[in-house]
């Protein structure tokens, strides 16, 4: 199953902790994004494919980001899926954010699944707020 046309879709960056190298962080993320690709109705991609050609913005180069985009019937899976990546280790950080924005929530292993899940679904559905709008 493809995530429908109104699926939730949100900007997470994964962090393993201040002293993880780079190579460590990206074993880790890449065990996130797999164990979510594993729920038929997920999709997962590099947060740089949505940033404009030629941008050089921080948000795209930043390590441990990807775009989760998963069917609204399936977000109970993925909230699961990302609680257990935090629990593994205490020192484990998800930002979450707008799709093409910077983060706004950071959540660690101490919350719950019922406030995750609904984080995910308003941040699915507001749009980024822009720049010196009231």
């Amino acid at each position: 199953m493809k995530p429908s046309s109104n699926a939730i879709q949100v900007r997470l960056e994964a962090s393993a902790g201040l002293n993880v190298s780079a190579e460590h962080l990206d074993r880790e993320v890449k065990q996130l994004r797999d164990d979510l690709l594993e729920i038929s109705g997920t999709k997962v991609r590099d947060a740089s494919e949505t940033v404009p050609r030629g941008s050089k913005t921080p948000e795209a180069l930043t390590l441990g980001a990807f775009i989760l985009a998963v069917a609204p019937e399936l977000i109970k899976q993925a909230v699961s899926i990302l609680i257990d990546w935090l629990k593994r280790d205490s020192k484990r950080v998800i930002k979450l954010g707008y799709v093409h924005g910077r983060p706004v929530y950071e959540i660690n292993g101490t919350w719950n699944a019922k406030d995750l899940e609904d984080i995910l679904r308003l941040l699915s559905k507001q749009r980024v707020p822009r720049k010196g709008a009231s």
